[in-house]
């Protein structure tokens, strides 16, 4: 997981400074080096397309979304039966 951040930032780095993260965005700025309007469009559009994408790996992943199983996290299954759907 670092190495693909680590492709990733220098993959966004010539068009957003390798702010892919709201807490880099939010750093750069409290040290002076990035101004408010940026940092809350930067943030904005950071946030949006975290649940955007959340969305789509969702709709991707067979049973995710319904709860009748799926890889990893999705599996109900492989969850405590302590567990219910709301949490």
């Amino acid at each position: 997981n670092g190495f693909a951040l680590a492709v990733w930032i220098y993959v966004a780095a010539n068009i957003s400074g390798g702010h892919l993260n709201p807490a880099v965005t939010l750093s750069t700025f409290a040290c002076g080096f990035f101004p408010l309007t940026h940092t809350v469009l930067y943030m904005g559009l950071q946030i949006t397309g975290a649940i955007f994408g959340s969305l789509v790996t969702a709709g991707l992943v067979p049973g995710a979304l319904t709860g009748d199983g799926g890889p990893g996290c999705f599996d109900r299954d492989a969850m405590s039966p302590e567990i219910s759907n709301s949490q």
